[in-house]
């Protein structure tokens, strides 16, 4: 005997859809369950009603849009954005704060982070700032011989 899941529906709240979103003709009075196939992996995912709410009434998302990839693959593509952007972010903190001891070592392992996930950052920079820390931490030591060995190999 095979189980039917049941269709979840949520009200569209018109008033809380983003302005373009409120000039688009064809809105649905409720939001309804959908399948949708990732694009990078191929597995069937759901866009529920009520993640539909979140996207279109707190998210303010166009009202057309529609996710492509599963949470997995969403996640796995972002994680070089997030870390170049706290890389970058970081690097940015430490004009401001020159000899900053320990933004000094946040950068360098941020920069040793997004290299291992991209095969780009500055590693000559996270050597020179981990040089600085006079420190047998083995986080530290590991990310230095890291780039000792990335160096040597380019």
């Amino acid at each position: 005997m095979t189980r039917q899941r049941k269709l979840g529906k949520a009200r569209v709240d018109f008033e809380r859809i983003s302005a373009a979103s409120q000039r688009s003709l064809g809105i649905p009075s409720h939001y309804e369950d959908e399948t949708y196939w990732c694009v990078d992996c191929g597995k069937e995912c759901l866009f529920s009603a009520r993640r539909q709410k979140v996207w279109y009434e707190e998210k303010k998302r166009y009202y057309w849009q529609r996710p492509i990839r599963c949470d997995n693959c969403f996640r796995v593509r972002q994680q070089p954005r997030s870390a170049k952007f706290h890389m970058d972010r970081s690097l940015a903190a430490l004009q401001d704060a020159q000899g900053d001891r320990e933004l000094m070592r946040q950068c360098a392992l941020q920069i040793v982070d997004y290299h291992r996930q991209t095969g780009r950052g500055n590693l000559p920079l996270a050597i020179h700032l981990l040089n600085a820390q006079d420190s047998e931490e083995n986080e530290v030591l590991e990310a230095l011989a890291y780039c000792r060995d990335k160096l040597r190999r380019s």
